[in-house]
């Protein structure tokens, strides 16, 4: 049996569903800021899943509805106080680290001029309303506004280092997923929907009528070629909106609060190797599997019917990919805990989002294939993408690891050992030993 699932997949399927209409918008009529495009996007997904939430799931509404005993605006400004110490911060490390001087952050800076303001606006309230719910010894913005008062009675150690962890995991990742976000969303813009229709119609009926396909023009390929590139940025600028809006809607009020973070120095090297700019340091010198730039369009591109099952399969799993990064809804985010999910792609295996990347990896990449025509390339790019499905498998390990301190997650491992899609298999195989034929003698 199942654990509840923190999130509901439907719900976020709806959310989904918001995006495509967000994104068909702009692409018939594209806005003339680019940070007013990502935040109109971003609240496509947001919206309707935050709704359906509050409707729909109990533990959701119970927090929205719930209402503080005793309003303390001293407590309050207290809590208001923690918060600009630690904004004051991250704002001193964004300024000393040369990496946030780049222009690929640009998108950030500019939604920080948003942002910023509506933080600072609707934090005290924000606070009021939380009250004396949350106890002072997980209260880390009270306890730090107390610090700057002088008075360090009520420090507690563990709760500073995690809000330090967690806020080191928002100022990580979200300007990263902003700046991809940003990328992938000029990219979309930049088709049209005619050409994507007319693509889409050319390649399903010449994939009904085998027969009528032009094998010498591969006027097949190229027209899949379109739509796949224009799936590529459509599924993955999915994937960065979910990624984003789950670091930026991180809160008590719709119970999408961090509940712990990665404890160990293990699973912080290798999720942030999977990451810039460290996985292009690491990458780059240990683990260039695809250093040719040969990859399965090049291959394929003139056997028409190949390409178009290639890169379908390619499609598929990303879709999966992104189909688990979904699943999150407004609780997305790397290196935490913010409640337990157990729908959508998670039903079937714990890391459906590491097993269709990894995969696809090798479809994309092709290793055992290169220019050179030499064996020991190809068997020195497999084990170079090995090495980058290790590094995977000990982010899952190290994820599983931090997570079994749940009671919902051990209940979700067992369930998922038991009834998951890898037990089905196995039990579908009826996997025994054999047996060794009986000696016959003659007595």
């Amino acid at each position: 049996m199942f654990p509840k699932s923190i999130t509901d997949f439907k719900i976020n399927l709806v959310g989904v569903l918001g995006y495509l209409a967000g994104v068909c918008f702009l692409i018939k009529y594209p806005l003339t800021s680019s940070t007013m495009s990502l935040i109109f996007l971003l609240s496509c997904w947001i919206i309707p899943v935050l709704t359906l939430e509050a409707i729909f799931l109990p533990h959701v509404k119970k927090s929205i509805l719930q209402r503080p005993q005793v309003i303390s605006f001293k407590l309050a400004g207290l809590r208001y106080l923690g918060l600009i110490i630690t904004l004051l911060f991250i704002a001193f490390l964004y300024w000393l680290f040369p990496e946030y001087h780049d222009v690929f952050y640009k998108p950030w800076w500019n939604l920080l001029k948003f942002g910023v303001p509506a933080i600072l606006l609707l934090a005290y309230p924000y606070f009021l309303w939380l009250g004396p719910n949350v106890p002072s010894e997980q209260d880390a913005y009270y306890q730090l506004g107390m610090l700057a008062l002088g008075q360090t009675q009520q420090l507690k150690k563990s709760c500073l280092i995690q809000h330090a962890l967690g806020w080191t995991v928002k100022l990580f990742f979200l300007p990263l997923m902003v700046g991809y976000c940003w990328g992938s969303l000029q990219s979309i813009e930049g088709y049209n929907a005619a050409d994507l229709l007319d693509s889409l119609s050319y390649c399903f009926q010449h994939l009904i009528h085998p027969s009528t396909i032009d094998y010498t023009s591969n006027f097949l390929s190229n027209n899949f070629a379109y739509l796949f590139n224009f799936s590529w940025a459509f599924v993955f600028l999915l994937d960065l909106a979910v990624g984003s809006v789950g670091y930026i809607v991180s809160l008590r009020l719709f119970d999408t609060h961090l509940r712990s973070t990665e404890p160990t120095l293990l699973g912080w090297f290798v999720a942030l190797q999977c990451y810039a700019p460290f996985n292009t340091m690491f990458g780059n010198s240990y683990f260039a599997y695809d250093h040719d730039n040969y990859t399965w369009g090049n291959w394929l591109v003139k056997d028409d019917i190949t390409y178009v099952i290639w890169g379908s399969a390619i499609l598929i799993l990303c879709t999966i990919y992104v189909a688990a990064t979904v699943a999150f809804g407004l609780r997305f985010s790397n290196l935490t805990n913010r409640g337990i999910v157990t729908d959508g792609p998670y039903r079937y295996t714990k890391h459906p989002a590491y097993i269709s990347k990894n995969l696809s990896w090798w479809l994309i990449s092709i290793p055992f294939i290169t220019t050179s025509g030499h064996y020991s390339d190809a068997i020195r790019n497999m084990f170079m993408l090995l090495g980058i499905n290790f590094v995977y498998f000990m982010r899952a390990k190290t994820e599983e690891w931090h997570l079994n301190s749940d009671p919902a997650y051990q209940a979700y491992s067992q369930a998922i050992a038991e009834n998951g899609l890898f037990a089905k298999i196995k039990k579908w195989l009826r996997l025994k030993p054999i047996k060794k034929p009986a000696i016959l003698t003659n007595n």
